[in-house]
């Protein structure tokens, strides 16, 4: 039988589990001439939401920087959910070293006004001794951007505002990463960190994740 072409369109898939509960994504990168065009699905089961991503993303040498805009949608209440823009991921692989920044905004208030509207960072960087092993320094904060108490919502007001914690940062995780190489196009990230932030430490002041990501 003749042999199977690769497919020209990069493509990935991962998976992540931390304090949101599984989170899957998908995702795919189009040349369309000289642009390369990312968009990715994100569906987090938990949170019973679905999010489509899409933006150009322009390599030069080692960094990759891939500006993009989002819709969520609720597929619980069947209802839009959150504006998630705007976005930057960017990539720098200059061997031995590894680093990777998310920056994003979701805004939830215009679809429902008791949501919330955050400012949200991941940023980390992996230095590889060997070439399947890597380890490093990992940072995640996210900042609120309203407080989700107002006068006219009948759910809410009851509550003291004055208990209430004033938009601001919400959560700051600092910790560590590890990198491994699973084979040929996976790659396992194993994070654990300290919460720095009362109101977002889940009965203890530990955070972590595990991811997996296959690229096709």
């Amino acid at each position: 039988e003749p042999k199977e072409e690769p497919s020209p369109i990069a493509s990935w898939f991962r998976m992540d589990m931390d304090s949101l509960g599984l989170q899957l994504w998908a995702g795919a990168s189009h040349q369309l001439g000289p642009i390369s065009l990312s968009s990715d699905i994100y569906i987090a089961p938990l949170l019973g939401t679905a999010e489509f991503d899409i933006g150009p993303a322009f390599t030069f040498g080692p960094v990759t920087i891939n500006p993009m805009v989002g819709f969520a949608f609720n597929f619980v209440t069947m209802e839009p959910s959150a504006l998630v823009a705007p976005q930057l991921f960017t990539y720098v692989d200059v061997k031995p070293v590894y680093f990777e920044s998310w920056i994003l905004g979701s805004f939830s208030s215009m679809f429902n006004e008791a949501a919330s509207d955050y400012f949200y960072s991941r940023d980390f960087l992996l230095f590889y001794p060997t070439d399947d092993f890597g380890i490093g320094p990992h940072l995640e904060l996210t900042i609120e951007a309203n407080e989700i108490v107002t006068p006219d919502d009948p759910t809410t007001a009851d509550v003291n505002e004055a208990s209430v914690d004033e938009a601001g940062l919400s959560s700051l995780q600092l910790g560590g990463v590890i990198g491994l190489n699973y084979g040929t196009g996976n790659k396992l990230l194993l994070y654990l960190g300290y919460e720095t932030q009362k109101e977002s430490q889940l009965g203890d002041k530990l955070a972590g994740r595990f991811t997996f990501v296959h690229n096709f």
